[in-house]
């Protein structure tokens, strides 16, 4: 309502969230003030569903296609085959996957993706003490050399996939140490209102068995971004 103030300071980031949220097409007013001046920044904002592209793609010509990556969601592997599809139609030579500061997101997106680049067969293993999971790609794919593009904000389900094409057709590693998030959390409630532990139960490793949790992988060819 536009009768309506909130104070949302000592309030949590979840808190503006459901205040800020609201019908389509609707105003909301926000003030911000920055304790270091004291100014006061006011935006009127209107509402909107807002939908962010997770990947872009360019043809660099001589059978090159560039493919920027933003994040693995829900939408990311349907959206990838299709492209995918498009790029084989144009007789394509080689691909540059552009990983950087890809955050990672969904297990099963990682999956959808690196089965669009390498044969049938292993994406990543899961293990837990001595248990052991194997994910694997069913798709006939026949792959095209590629290069993926990787810096220390390339994490979780970006690392799958670079992992993936390095171990499984060779495919070259250009850029910074991989961040290194490469495990599965579970939280254990201790009683409502009382939060609870997030626990690691396994790690993923690459088809060659690197272990991604806490080390990241080592490009092939080191590029670092250049100062600024």
């Amino acid at each position: 309502k536009s009768s309506l103030y909130v104070d949302l300071r000592g309030k949590v980031p979840n808190d503006a969230s459901l205040i800020l949220r609201g019908d389509t097409g609707t105003n909301v007013k926000v003030s911000i003030k920055r304790p270091s001046t004291g100014e006061v920044l006011v935006f009127n904002l209107t509402r909107s569903v807002i939908s962010i592209p997770s990947m872009d793609f360019e043809d660099l010509g001589g059978g090159i296609f560039y493919i920027e990556l933003s994040q693995f969601t829900s939408t990311t592997g349907k959206t990838f085959s299709a492209i995918m599809d498009y790029i084989r139609s144009q007789e394509a030579q080689g691909i540059i996957l552009d990983l950087r500061n890809n955050p990672g997101g969904l297990l099963d997106a990682s999956v959808d993706v690196a089965g669009e680049l390498v044969p049938k067969g292993t994406i990543v293993e899961l293990r837990r003490k001595e248990l052991k999971e194997t994910l694997v790609s069913e798709k006939d794919t026949i792959p095209l050399p590629t290069v993926v593009l990787v810096n220390q904000g390339t994490a979780s389900a970006s690392e799958i996939v670079a992992g993936a094409v390095r171990d499984r057709i060779g495919g070259l590693i250009l850029g910074e140490q991989t961040f290194g998030k490469g495990c599965v959390q579970t939280v254990v409630p201790i009683g409502q209102g009382l939060g609870g532990f997030k626990l690691t139960i396994a790690d993923y490793y690459t088809p060659a068995g690197v272990l991604l949790s806490g080390v990241g992988l080592e490009p092939d060819i080191v590029v670092k971004p250049d100062e600024v």
